[in-house]
């Protein structure tokens, strides 16, 4: 394996992490590594939250086909997980299919194919600038839920 050392910086190989952290610029490691109550925002402060559950509410009361994109990456298949594991535990009857890339992609790419079936399509971790795909499932009637902390585009 090949590194590089950062001049300057902390290479204490008898705290990794802590070392990891500081060269990072990361001051309050404390705050990093024991996470409480006072580390969390409220969830009321993310866009478009209300007309999200107020989707998730409807699908769900309505015994709705969700579909769930896994994104490729691990933070993409771990919350996909984490969310397809929740709605089964709140709603077991749920029908949830969900579709797995084919490589790196990312989104609603060319290799995920939706059912036909499908009323809402969720996407976490993914599919922030799939506007195009977004506006082609909506005309074929499913709606979406994009559950991204990436950066739109537009």
């Amino acid at each position: 394996m090949k590194y590089k050392l950062l001049i300057g910086s902390t290479n204490d190989i008898d705290n990794i992490v802590s070392t990891v952290l500081q060269n990072r610029g990361i001051s309050n490691i404390k705050n990093i590594l024991f996470v409480d109550k006072s580390n969390c925002l409220s969830y009321e402060l993310l866009e478009n939250i209300g007309e999200a559950t107020q989707c998730m509410v409807k699908h769900i009361e309505n015994n709705s086909n969700i579909h769930i994109v896994v994104d490729s990456d691990a933070d993409g298949i771990c919350s996909a997980a984490m969310l397809y594991r929740y709605l089964k535990k709140y709603a077991p009857s749920l029908n949830i299919t969900y579709s797995l890339h084919t490589g790196k992609q990312h989104g609603l790419s060319e290799d995920i194919v939706i059912p036909e079936d499908t009323n809402l399509i969720l996407l976490p971790d993914a599919g922030s600038n799939d506007y195009e795909q977004h506006k082609r499932y909506k005309d074929m009637g499913m709606d979406i839920i994009v559950l991204d902390h990436h950066k739109c585009d537009a």
